[in-house]
């Protein structure tokens, strides 16, 4: 969410949609503004990898979208990301549901 705040277009929303069923949980985080560059893209979850300077973002180490995929990966799901000039930046994460031991 702060990715989408920090990158996003200036006064526009950022949505979080949470959905589940029966077998999984899914969230996206959406926001509108400039793309995420294409060759970026499939490197987007590496450790140390930043994108563009935006003005409302916090310096780092390029470690945030790294350690929220280790995470969704240690829970056995997935997350991803898409992005263009026309629909925004999506990124969408997958849980497995599981029950819980009584």
């Amino acid at each position: 969410m702060t990715n989408g705040i920090a990158h996003g277009e200036a006064g526009a929303p950022v949505t979080v949609t949470l959905r589940g069923s029966d077998q999984e949980v899914w969230m996206e985080v959406h926001n509108l503004g400039p793309p995420i560059e294409e060759a970026l893209l499939p490197h987007i979850f590496e450790a140390f990898r930043r994108g563009a300077a935006a003005p409302n973002a916090t310096p780092g180490l390029g470690l945030g979208l790294f350690i929220s995929q280790q995470i969704v990966a240690a829970h056995g799901g997935s997350i991803e990301v898409q992005s263009n000039g026309e629909d925004g930046t999506t990124v969408r994460v997958r849980w497995p549901r599981r029950n819980s031991p009584p």
